[in-house]
């Protein structure tokens, strides 16, 4: 069973690295990303294909 958090779980700002580290520290296997208003941290209705792949 793989077990995930979601970023919401992090205080608001949190970088995707940081959240990545300290989610694999903890034994997560993924983190579901929140959708944001373009210039969020995480995912935006504009990002891109490739820019989801390299998240």
């Amino acid at each position: 069973m793989r077990k995930g958090i979601n970023q919401w779980c992090f205080p608001e700002g949190a970088g995707l690295e940081e959240i990545f580290r300290v989610s694999s520290d903890a034994g997560y296997d993924a983190v579901e990303l929140n959708l944001y208003e373009a210039g969020g941290v995480g995912l935006a209705m504009e990002t891109t294909a490739a820019e989801a792949e390299r998240i």
